[in-house]
């Protein structure tokens, strides 16, 4: 404890009088981004840039084109000593003297004192977010969440360290071998984010090590994308055992070894993209490089350079590396200067702002003007010490190379692969060397602990993270339950306000599984942040009959003002823990003329997005007059929709779901039909990350429509499941639309938003007729007595703007073979005329009536030869989208042309519609706005109303 108060107060005091790094490059970035990608066991050979025609790289070849290749890149022979070189900026034995590597539940580790890159950056004012293999110790004072890091998602150590009955001794598809001795008695593998043991390692985590890190890479990306970051991406390939995955396994020609290098290139195209797409390019820079030279018995290669890993000839030392940040490092370019791992502490720290440490020893130097290509650079290394564990093997000064106990010298300029022994020709050059070796023995020591190393860290008592009995140590195991879908709040007014939580039993990001589990949660909420009493405090339990969520309204708020919901979720009221928690505004009411604005929204498709090959594709273009589109294909696409950050960052004051927010029947064979068929439709939607987030900040109001009712164009008719019931039942258990109890509550409703502003949403699955049925007066979708409603409300109303949000269009066009909407032929046009015809009557026609409808796959404004306007939201998401049916077609519900349509999209593309309602001022009366944007934000059309007089 003294030792880490010491070292906080180091950092404060050091950083109060930190410098600019004042090295003048014109076109530098202030303060960069920084980003390591460390493989494991990559040979200098084993990919494109670096000469490999046995495995493809096409991402690593455009990274090299982009950037600069450093040819002479140095790392320790080792996993645990290069990493602890990397992180202290110094020689491995200085920071951590060790003969070999780390082992679960060695009592060492890097010391607590050490101050890493991570502290100096975070230091600064960076994110900092290691994801990958740490490997500098596995007991909590040496983690990487106690060295510097915000963020840690991944393994302690090596993947191969753990019994051979999880896999860890064995390469994909091989038996499990017989061992003996320490390496057969380990502790199993876990698998960790922060403190906290996810899970125990089997063979099909191995699988999915470089899927789930590079998401992991990518959401951290995005996570900070506002903010300086450094992201430190430690690989656990391509270390033996080898474990592609599913989507790269026989794909090389190279064998599983090729197999998962060439997911590790993926992996990194992954996130150079990210940085493009979020254009951070320029401002990021990123060095590729491997912990060690590779393995050749597991696949490696290392030509030119002689021998691999665990060696100090240059193929045990020398890694592939590549430095990128376009604009700022010249592209296609070499360099064969010295630079190590040691480089990168004082390197990313400069260029930074801040200062390197003076108060001990750094062995590394600045190489930035080696990266920036400055015509006067030189490696800050005059000599170079290769350590082998505690031993001095060799010593290079220039270009010469000597092995300390063969007496071999070789000129690596002129011999790369250190096969012509030149000693007996150049006696005074070894003379030399020698001498440059004893001087080192004062300092680091040429075989024992040399009085330059620093401490080692130590405990006392070490413990495994996982037992050999399968136990998770002491305050490493996960909280139970989780709410791994967040929080929602649903149906707001100006003075209520519905709130939920599910409980789950896993982290589902990693399993895969969100499976409900028991408990409770307390709802606490506040007036503002830092409040310190709770306006109101509420418990609720989550069961197996409600799929495990906790629902509760909140009473008596106060219009227009903005509440804080924090929560506690636990298996009873004795064992809470934090859980999500949510921000959001009361609507303002009728007595406030205080600006509105709201997305409306429609078809959030999971299985086009994500693209689900079981979907039928001949079916799909039959029902939608267009080819399947292409899935998502985004780095981000495990966050989910982009529309969903586009919108949170929007800030609207809620959302409106107007149905087809899952889909029951994609794919079509199989469909859900069961419960639990039924609501794994809704876990997936939600557990997204990107719902999560908005979720927290944007309050719902939500209806259904055919696809998360039964089918598509489904109405109360067919023996078959899902039943009308149990869509019915679904949609009150899944979605905050009613207070638990009130099972029987009307599903239609209205909201008065503000002085200006009334909305209503209408159900349009639950009360209708046959759609088979011959269209006439006794035809409804609305049905008797939600019509009633429905006009009484709207006569009533004074509000300035009156919208009535629909799930299904009731103008269009639409396409002339459905019969399920009030715009189409055979439908229910009857009850749409009768309508159009009381709102001429009732004169709220004139009264700044419009229409907002879902369920169609395209943006449109519609004017109907009544002059009643809608508009269209469009699908949420680019592969739902389709270009839709104009006036005039005849395969349209228009085939005369009398429709009008001021805007359609031209384009197909998903996105959603933004309304804004703004108070009369001096100069003008109150206006409504319509705003179509496509799934990245981007205005397509903008439409704005002034109140009629």
């Amino acid at each position: 404890m003294q030792h880490a108060f010491l070292r906080i107060i180091y950092i404060v005091a050091f950083f109060a009088s930190c410098l600019s790094y004042e090295r003048a490059v014109a076109s530098t970035v202030e303060r960069p981004n920084f980003i390591v990608i460390n493989i494991d066991d990559l040979g200098y050979g084993d990919i494109g840039p670096y000469g490999s025609t046995l495995n493809r790289t096409p991402n690593l070849d455009r990274m090299a084109e982009e950037g600069r290749r450093l040819t002479c890149f140095y790392a320790a022979p080792v996993c645990s000593p290069s990493r602890a070189s990397l992180m202290t900026g110094c020689y491995p034995k200085r920071a951590l003297s060790i003969p070999h590597v780390l082992f679960p539940a060695d009592p060492m580790g890097l010391h607590p004192d050490e101050v890493t890159v991570a502290e100096l950056l975070s230091a600064t004012g960076y994110a900092t977010g290691i994801i990958g293999k740490w490997h500098l110790g596995d007991q909590p004072e040496f983690l990487p969440t106690r060295q510097g890091f915000d963020y840690y998602f991944g393994l302690p150590y090596s993947n191969d360290m753990g019994p051979a009955a999880d896999g860890v001794k064995s390469n994909l598809g091989e038996p499990l071998p017989k061992l003996k001795g320490n390496r057969a008695n380990q502790p199993p593998l876990p698998l960790m984010r922060n403190e906290t043991v996810l899970k125990r390692v089997l063979p099909q985590d191995q699988r999915k090590l470089v899927e789930n890190y590079t998401n992991e890479a990518v959401s951290f990306i995005w996570n900070h994308r506002d903010e300086p970051f450094f992201l430190y991406l430690p690989h656990s390939a391509v270390h033996f055992p080898l474990y592609p995955g599913e989507a790269f396994h026989n794909q090389s020609s190279n064998g599983l070894f090729g197999d998962w290098v060439e997911e590790v290139d993926w992996s990194v195209g992954q996130v150079l993209q990210t940085l493009r797409d979020l254009g951070l390019d320029e401002r990021t820079l990123v060095l590729f490089t491997s912990d060690n030279g590779g393995q050749p018995r597991h696949g490696a290669v290392n030509a030119p350079l002689r021998g691999g890993k665990g060696s100090t000839f240059e193929g045990g030392v020398r890694v592939p590396t590549i430095a990128w940040w376009p604009g700022n490092i010249p592209a296609d370019t070499e360099i064969a200067a010295v630079t190590s791992m040691m480089d990168i502490l004082p390197t990313f720290t400069k260029l930074a702002g801040g200062k390197v440490p003076t108060d001990r020893t750094i062995d590394g130097g600045d190489i930035w003007p080696i990266l920036a290509g400055a015509a006067d650079a030189e490696s800050p290394h005059e000599e170079f010490y290769y350590y082998r564990g505690l031993k001095l093997e060799a010593v290079r000064s220039g270009p010469w190379k000597l092995f300390l106990k063969s007496g071999e010298l070789y000129n690596l300029d002129s011999d790369i692969g250190e096969s012509q022994n030149v000693a007996e020709a150049h006696p005074e050059i070894v003379a030399r060397i020698r001498k440059l070796a004893s001087a080192i023995d004062s300092d680091l020591g040429t075989e024992a602990i040399g009085p330059g190393c620093r401490a080692l860290g130590r405990v006392n008592k070490a413990e495994p993270l996982i037992s050999r009995n399968g136990k998770v140590r002491e305050g490493f195991s996960p909280s139970s339950p989780q709410a791994a879908m967040g929080i929602m709040i649903g149906e707001l007014s100006a003075t209520t306000a519905l709130a939920q939580v599910r409980l789950n039993k896993n982290d589902p990001i990693v399993d895969s599984d969100a499976s409900g589990a028991a408990g409770v949660v307390r709802f606490v909420l506040y007036a503002t942040e830092d409040d310190a009493m709770p306006v109101a405090e509420k418990t609720a339990k989550a069961e197996a009959e409600h799929d495990f969520i906790a629902r509760l309204a909140f009473e008596g708020l106060e219009p227009g003002t903005t509440y804080v919901l924090k929560t506690q979720v636990g298996q009873d009221e004795n064992s809470f823990h934090p859980g999500p928690t949510a921000e959001f505004t009361t609507l303002p009411g009728r007595d406030s003329d205080k600006a509105v604005r709201f997305v409306v929204v429609t078809g959030m498709n999971y299985a086009k997005f994500h693209g689900d090959n079981r979907i039928d594709r001949r079916q799909h273009r039959i029902q939608n007059n267009t080819d399947l589109p292409q899935a998502y294909s985004g780095p981000d696409k495990h966050l989910g929709y982009p529309a969903l950050d586009t919108i949170r960052k929007l800030q609207p004051h809620f959302f409106v779901g107007t149905g087809d927010n899952v889909y029951y029947d994609t794919p079509t064979k199989p469909r859900a039909q069961t419960p639990a068929e039924l609501r794994k439709k809704w876990h997936e939607q939600f557990i997204q990350p990107r719902y999560r987030e908005m979720f927290a900040v944007v309050p719902t109001y939500w209806m259904i429509d055919d696809h998360d009712f039964r089918v598509d164009d489904c109405d109360l008719t067919g023996d078959y499941a899902p039943s009308p019931e149990l869509g019915r039942q679904m949609m009150l258990e899944q979605l905050p639309v009613t207070p638990r109890e009130d099972d029987d509550a009307k599903t239609y409703r209205t909201h008065r938003v503000n002085r200006d502003l009334q909305v209503w949403f209408p159900e349009n699955r639950m009360y209708r007729s046959p759609n088979a049925m011959a269209d006439g007066p006794d035809k409804s979708i609305w049905g008797t007595e939600q019509k009633k409603w429905l006009y009484r409300t709207l006569a009533e109303s004074d509000a300035t703007f009156k919208l009535l949000i629909s799930p299904t269009p009731m103008i269009g066009p639409d396409d002339k073979r459905k019969t399920d909407n009030h715009a189409d032929i055979g439908g229910f046009q009857h009850e749409r005329d009768e309508f159009f015809a009381w709102l001429a009557e009732s004169g709220l026609d004139q009264q700044n009536f419009y229409l907002v409808c879902g369920d169609r796959h395209w943006q449109y404004h519609s004017i109907h030869p009544t002059g009643i306007e809608e508009f269209s939201s469009g699908a949420l998401v680019d592969a739902n989208a389709r270009l839709g049916r104009l006036p005039g077609d005849p395969q349209s519900t228009d085939p005369e042309g009398l429709i009008k349509v001021p805007y359609t999209q031209q384009n197909p593309s998903g996105g959603f519609l933004m309304i804004e309602v703004n108070p009369a001022t001096e100069d003008e009366t109150a206006t409504l706005s319509f705003t179509f944007h496509d799934e990245h934000g981007a205005v397509l059309h903008k439409h704005r109303k002034l109140a009629a007089d």
